[in-house]
């Protein structure tokens, strides 16, 4: 349930499971809307089916959102 691990599970390419707290954590969901994996945020008590991660897709879409990032503090700092 941790952002931060979620995160550099994503970066580094690990299969990975979030666990869903009682408690929302929007960071977490944004962050599976983004990459389009909604089936790695699971409930606490759930059964997991196991599937691996297309890091293809993800890691291009990390491309594009880094991209996207440096061009705004590029034309931010002009």
């Amino acid at each position: 349930d941790s952002f931060h691990a979620t995160s550099f599970s994503i970066i580094f390419n690990k299969e990975f499971y979030s666990i869903r707290r009682s408690t929302r954590n929007s960071r977490i969901e944004n962050l599976f809307q983004i990459f389009s994996i909604p089936n790695r945020y699971v409930e606490a008590n759930c059964d997991i089916k196991r599937s691996e991660l297309n890091y293809n897709d993800i890691n291009n879409n990390i491309a594009v959102c880094r991209k996207k990032s440096l061009e705004y503090l590029y034309n931010a700092l002009e």
